[in-house]
């Protein structure tokens, strides 16, 4: 195809054509005849190509040997840019990745869907910015084919959020949000918490801090209530509990003795809440706590509140295996009618659920430096995580 629209095009073979499968041989002999063909011992492109990556399929299998070890290295030395197609090759679907030698793209075209190693740490930079390009599979296999997981990028989630109604004011704006937080001097994660639950599209959100440090926020955020705590730590529950769709709760809240009486406080309100920050390390620290959470909490943990919550991990596989028996744990606890999710922020986001599905949501392609979330950043997503929460439709993620 690039060859018919104009580009200058030269196919590199790795293997004897004895050694190719079916249906690459076919191909091979399908090429026009403008095109070279050649081995990969002497490889020179310029510095403005285009390298197609398509050495190895998806079935590749156990570790790698020469010469594919070597035509790997070659590529990652090219200097030019890298197009993997389905999979960089090198790169085993699922698991097991770490220390493999994998082409390293610019670019992953993956067809009809990602595969999870494109979404888990230990390989998932490799693949660079990741298309799904469609191949029309057939739909009525796709929806017999099993899989616990599920995959959720942004443009579905968008179709999730439901429109603002013409005549929609502050008290039927779907939800009424309370943020609760948090110890004195941490008043940058409550600005930047209040802040993401407004843009959210709550109709009244209420911050609740320290009344001696309530006028940051009367300046930052006008257009939020604030409920004043007599102490410097978060020590007792916003009058009114019942008026609130919602709750987040975590970034500065401490772990002081009054903290902790006020968190279990809370969570016998009953009400749906997001759990972050401090609030899960008294989850981690009180593991008796999750007998009393409500249905629909949700809980975000980034990568060290996860190891205090399930301990460390080997590889991604003990991680998902470790986050799905926790899962497990909190069913027993919930019994089968209640659900909660849990939420592990790092490059990508992968969710469980205590109904027995899980799954991968990719947040963005590449976490770059420009994009690394920063200290009380956290904050910002829990509201808004709250905030959204109250104003989706009950629908799933593509398998």
């Amino acid at each position: 195809m690039l060859h018919n629209v104009g580009y200058s095009c030269s196919v590199y073979v790795l293997f004897d054509k004895r050694q190719l499968s079916v249906e690459c041989r076919y191909n091979l002999e399908r090429l026009p005849h403008g095109v070279r063909v050649q081995g990969m011992d002497r490889v020179e492109v310029a510095e403005d190509a285009v390298a197609i990556d398509a050495l190895l399929g998806t079935g590749v299998r156990g570790g790698l040997s020469e010469p594919v070890r070597g035509a790997i290295a070659l590529v990652n030395e090219l200097g030019c840019r890298v197009i993997s197609i389905d999979l960089p090759s090198g790169m085993l679907s699922e698991y097991g990745n770490a220390g493999r030698e994998i082409v390293y793209a610019d670019v992953t075209l993956t067809l009809e869907f990602p595969k999870l190693a494109l979404l888990l740490p230990e390989a998932g930079e490799a693949a660079g910015e990741i298309v799904i390009l469609p191949i029309e599979l057939d739909e009525n296999y796709k929806r017999q084919a099993r899989s616990p997981y599920y995959y959720a990028d942004g443009r579905y989630v968008s179709e999730l959020v439901l429109p603002v109604a013409v005549f929609a004011h502050k008290r039927n704006l779907w939800a009424r949000l309370a943020g609760l937080r948090l110890a004195g001097g941490m008043m940058g994660a409550a600005v930047l918490a209040t802040g993401a639950a407004l843009r959210s599209g709550c109709g009244l959100v209420t911050a609740h801090v320290p009344a001696e440090e309530r006028f940051v926020l009367h300046t930052s955020c006008p257009s939020a209530l604030v409920s004043g705590d007599p102490m410097s730590v978060f020590s007792r529950l916003p009058d009114g509990m019942t008026k609130y769709a919602a709750v987040g709760i975590g970034s500065g809240v401490g772990r002081h003795d009054l903290s902790v009486r006020a968190f279990e406080a809370l969570l016998s309100c009953g009400m749906p809440m997001v759990i972050d920050a401090d609030a899960l390390n008294m989850l981690a620290a009180r593991p008796e706590l999750a007998g009393s959470m409500p249905p629909g909490c949700v809980l975000t943990p980034h990568l060290g509140e996860l190891r205090r919550l399930i301990g460390t991990w080997n590889d991604d596989q003990d991680r998902i295996e470790k986050g799905e028996d926790v899962r497990g744990a909190l069913r027993m606890l919930y019994g089968r009618e209640r659900s909660a999710y849990d939420g592990l922020l790092s490059g990508r986001t992968a969710l469980f659920q205590c109904d027995g599905e899980s799954g991968n949501g990719q947040r963005r392609q590449r976490r770059r430096a420009d994009r690394l979330y920063r200290g009380t950043t956290g904050a910002g997503i829990r509201t808004a995580v709250g905030g959204f929460a109250r104003r989706v439709c009950p629908r799933r993620g593509r398998r």
